[in-house]
């Protein structure tokens, strides 16, 4: 399964000797607090740490499809419990469990087309974006179940108005980044740029934060279809 290839990977988590960690070098770099505090603490008391998350990764990694865990609040379930301890779980088994998800959810038939007009979004420029090529997108993959979409490629396919251009993965990439595009420019009123990012100060510069004033119906919708 997904999960046993990801331990086979050289430097995978589930695979690395406890014994390493008995001594922890300092390479130069910025400590962290957390770095820190784990550089103080006794090399027993680590390296058995990290058997106990080592061996809690490795269960986790074959029962967790059996785990409900849509109640996240509810810590008396187990799946609760499970994602309380979010924070010791290895990166590498939240991706092998996510693809594992993602593949057996997967959907055979063909996927749904959808008709967006680039002349349209760049010659009318409406101040409430409703002309956006992302608007154009929510209002027809919003009359589909979203079991349609689920698929191993590509969600949908696309085809550009009064362009002759196949989708083989370019227009729906190129979809995608105009889309992107646009929620970054300013067209689309629902983001805007931290700031870091307008006064050029500081880290995370690139970083864009929710509008507050985007609270129409219109507008929440958008942030919804976004967010899926």
């Amino acid at each position: 399964g997904s999960s046993s290839s990801s331990a086979d990977r050289p430097g995978s988590a589930l695979t690395l000797r406890p014994a390493l960690l008995a001594s922890l070098s300092h390479d130069g770099a910025p400590s962290s607090s957390d770095r820190r505090a784990l550089q103080a603490s006794a090399a027993e008391a680590r390296c058995a740490r990290f058997v106990l998350i080592q061996r809690f990764n490795a269960l986790l990694a074959h029962l967790a499809p059996l785990v409900h865990s849509s109640r996240e609040h509810e810590a008396h379930t187990l799946g609760g419990r499970l994602c309380l301890l979010r924070g010791v779980v290895f990166l590498e088994v939240k991706q092998a469990l996510l693809q594992r998800f993602v593949t057996s959810t997967a959907k055979d038939a063909d996927a749904p087309q959808v008709l967006l007009n680039r002349l349209r979004a760049l010659s009318k420029q409406s101040p409430d974006g409703s002309h956006t090529l992302l608007a154009q997108l929510q209002e027809q993959l919003s009359l589909l179940h979203p079991r349609a979409l689920c698929r191993a490629d590509k969600a949908f396919r696309v085809n550009f108005v009064g362009e002759a251009a196949d989708d083989h993965g370019g227009p729906y990439r190129e979809a995608i980044t105009q889309i992107c595009g646009e929620l970054q420019s300013g067209q689309l009123p629902l983001l805007l740029r931290c700031p870091n990012g307008r006064h050029g100060v500081g880290a995370g510069r690139d970083v864009y934060l929710p509008r507050p004033a985007a609270s129409s119906a219109r507008e929440l919708g958008w942030v919804r279809f976004v967010g899926q």
